[in-house]
């Protein structure tokens, strides 16, 4: 975040010094990221006021990959194309005010989607024991890319009558690195569940070993694919079913897949058993069938995209058995 703000602060410097503007999509793009997780609504006035600028800059003609601002605030605050629309018209109005006053002009005058995190921040360890057991639930993924997923999952888990559990929500104990908070939550958790879609920034892969080596507990791994039969075939050091018990497999294609998915899981695979059985009143009917597409994995590798809001839903989530691969190697990939 320091950098990003510097990088605004030289652009500023040098427009004055060149007499116009120049762009500064970019800086305000990642001025989103950097306080996305402590801070949605502020992540989201940086992200409308990067589109201000591509608005600006791309007037007749799109960037060869899209206007990524613009994406940010599809998936992460269900902007419609229509508000996106309107935004970009909007900067285009008023070509000489600063991108952050258009930004919140726009957020003043205009009726946006209400934010609600899913995952409240700086909870304590105390907060953690408080929870029942039963209910935690681990949430994992990539951190820097990946928090739309995560939210959808925490959903999930909420929606199942469960409480998500992501490490970077609670307090870090004096003296504790990231790894060994991390490996405490884990522990105190008696189920996990894994977006393993994106692998170039894996901080999960030591949670996940964990479990294979240490604290075995059902998992799952949701990835994103653009069929639902898909096979996940991650990297050769990641588990397998042969090293967790019970693992299970969720593609995805779209943000409300992930999210009925995930509480399926819970609900179909884990249900709360009482004395007169499983209690099956808790599932909701927003998630319609309660009985997942069971199945085995066939086709080739997940597509590694995103999840898009907006592609056709299937009637029911699919769960992939997992194939049986070598035993991992080991990593000290960090997030």
């Amino acid at each position: 975040m320091v950098w990003s703000s510097l990088e605004l602060g030289l652009i500023e410097q040098a427009e004055q010094a060149v007499g116009h503007s120049l762009h500064k999509g970019h800086a305000l793009h990642n001025l989103g990221v950097a306080v996305y997780a402590a801070d949605p609504p502020g992540a989201r006035v940086y992200f409308m006021a990067a589109h201000v600028e591509d608005a600006r800059t791309w007037v007749n003609r799109r960037p060869r990959n899209g206007f990524l601002a613009a994406r940010m605030l599809r998936l992460l605050f269900e902007f419609s194309t229509y508000k996106v629309g309107k935004l970009a018209h909007q900067a285009r109005l008023a070509p000489n005010l600063p991108p952050l006053r258009v930004a919140r002009q726009f957020a003043e005058q205009e009726w946006l989607p209400q934010f609600e995190d899913p995952l409240p921040g700086n909870r304590t360890a105390a907060e953690l024991e408080a929870i029942d057991p039963f209910d935690r639930v681990f949430i994992g993924g990539s951190y820097r890319f990946a928090w739309d997923r995560i939210n959808a999952m925490a959903r999930g888990v909420l929606d199942a009558g469960r409480q998500p559990i992501v490490v970077a929500k609670f307090q870090t104990f004096a003296d504790e690195g990231w790894r060994a908070k991390s490996f405490r939550i884990l522990d105190q958790c008696p189920r996990a569940a894994f977006d393993v879609t994106v692998e170039d920034s894996p901080g999960h892969w030591p949670e996940i070993e964990r479990i294979a080596q240490v604290t075995p507990k059902p998992t799952l791994f949701a990835f994103s694919a653009d069929d639902p039969n898909r096979e996940y075939r991650g990297a050769g050091t990641f588990p397998n079913a042969g090293d967790i018990p019970g693992l299970e497999y969720l593609p995805f294609d779209t943000h409300d897949v992930l999210r009925s998915g995930v509480a399926q899981w819970l609900l179909v695979r884990h249900p709360r058993v009482s004395q007169s059985g499983p209690t099956a009143s808790a599932i909701s009917p927003a998630l319609g069938s309660a009985t997942p597409n069971l199945h085995t994995a066939v086709g080739s590798n997940s597509s590694g995209g995103p999840a898009m809001p907006g592609t056709p839903l299937p009637t029911t989530s699919g769960f992939v058995e997992e194939p049986t691969r070598p035993a991992p190697g080991e990593t000290e990939a960090e997030r």
